[in-house]
């Protein structure tokens, strides 16, 4: 059985017709290509391309035959290149050019209509099968928007998948949640654990051992970062930094089964000084808002403009108040998460892109940063927007303390 099913067939039909267009063509480096991932579910492959025609063909282009069993496993038509001898193409631009015209042919191409080009090759690779289709008089468009749009909504076992990577990332917080509970505070105020100074490298190591138990990759990295330093957004920590009590601790994970997940959790070990504790009064508060106002046919973008009416209105710089600003609210409200760890809808898009739908699946995670003051607060649930209503798929505590964790665990 094809890992498309017929609701994914039929709206990759729709969106080639709803952009005119005769067939999709992916060149992907490998399974992992966002573009070709939602095709091939569990195989893994190499160098591969796909034709997928607007009658709903889709055919997979497998050059290695050593991979063959794992091609099988999409339940796609499978077609390899044709026996070359010494004269065999030598790239993969090359030999994906001439199966993906031997395929045209044989199907009676796209009459009239633009090929699609989709996928992330190498750029060379690519310009190679570009001129290739367009020596045989292919008109070809850019693909990627397409694809972006198609892979939104979320299959079956594709939201299996979300919820697999997001169930780890649940596991991994209360791992660190448990670790920092065992914590004491030594003379100069550093966290400690049988005699040492705790350090973000021990709260790294508990979320790798988590994710590797569970077969869970990290190709984008982690934020686990404390202090000053988490009072920059991106900013991914420093292994041997120490962590101390009373400062802010932003664990930020996302995680990829096929697909991601993505949450975020602020911890203080300790007693929070004022400032840090209405600050993450107030982002819970922004986090709740926010997703007491998540439904389909909301613009994405109007819920970040409430958010940064409800920062601005606490006193806080937004980047609607101060463009550029790096303390206050310094970010977007969210994003769609799937094959790709930033995927539609957007939140700052307007029209049919920004617009939430059944089927999303969308973060939300508003914060505030002070650089100055050394903190910062950031709160992310991972949240799908089901037929029956909004589920959060990251149901973890929102309070900074660890201790609050442990009734929870």
């Amino acid at each position: 059985m094809s890992v498309l099913d017929a609701a994914a067939h039929r709206s990759l039909v729709e969106a080639l017709e709803q952009d005119d267009l005769g067939a999709l063509v992916v060149l992907a480096p490998s399974s992992a290509d966002p573009d070709l991932a939602p095709f091939v579910g569990d195989a893994r492959l190499g160098e591969s391309c796909l034709l997928a025609h607007r009658d709903g063909r889709a055919v997979l282009g497998c050059f290695t035959p050593m991979e063959r069993d794992e091609a099988g496993k999409t339940g796609l038509e499978i077609a390899a290149p044709a026996e070359g001898g010494a004269n065999a193409p030598s790239t993969f631009g090359e030999r994906a050019a001439g199966l993906i015209l031997r395929l045209l042919e044989e199907h009676g191409g796209p009459v009239g209509r633009p090929l699609a080009l989709a996928g992330r090759a190498p750029v060379d690779d690519v310009l190679g099968v570009t001129r290739a289709l367009e020596a045989r008089e292919y008109e070809i468009e850019g693909g990627s928007a397409l694809c972006r749009r198609w892979r939104r909504t979320k299959s079956e076992w594709q939201l299996d998948d979300v919820r697999a990577a997001a169930a780890g990332v649940c596991a991994a917080m209360f791992r660190v949640a448990a670790l920092l509970r065992r914590a004491t505070t030594n003379r100069n105020g550093l966290l400690c654990i049988d005699g040492r100074t705790l350090r973000i490298e021990d709260l790294q190591r508990e979320v790798g051992e988590e994710f590797g138990r569970r077969g869970l990759e990290q190709p984008e990295g982690q934020i686990i970062s404390s202090g000053r330093t988490a009072a920059v957004p991106h900013s991914r920590g420093t292994a041997d930094s120490e962590l101390r009590a009373g400062e802010s601790i932003i664990v930020d994970l996302y995680p990829r089964s096929h697909l991601f997940a993505d949450c975020t959790r602020t911890f203080v070990v300790g007693e929070a000084g004022e400032a840090l504790r209405r600050v993450a009064e107030l982002v819970r508060r922004a986090l709740t808002e926010s997703e007491e106002k998540l439904r389909p046919g909301v613009l994405a973008r109007t819920l970040q403009e409430e958010a940064c009416q409800m920062f601005e209105g606490a006193g806080f710089a937004t980047l609607r108040s101060a463009p550029g600003t790096t303390r206050g609210y310094v970010h977007g409200l969210g994003h769609g998460v799937g094959f790709e760890l930033h995927e539609l809808p957007s939140f700052r898009a307007a029209g049919e892109d920004g617009t939430l739908r059944v089927g999303d699946v969308v973060t939300v995670e508003p914060g505030l940063y002070d650089p100055e003051a050394g903190y910062g607060v950031r709160l992310e649930d991972l949240l799908w927007l089901g037929p029956n209503g909004v589920e959060n798929l990251t149901r973890l505590p929102y309070e900074p303390d660890p201790g609050e964790w442990e009734a929870s665990e």
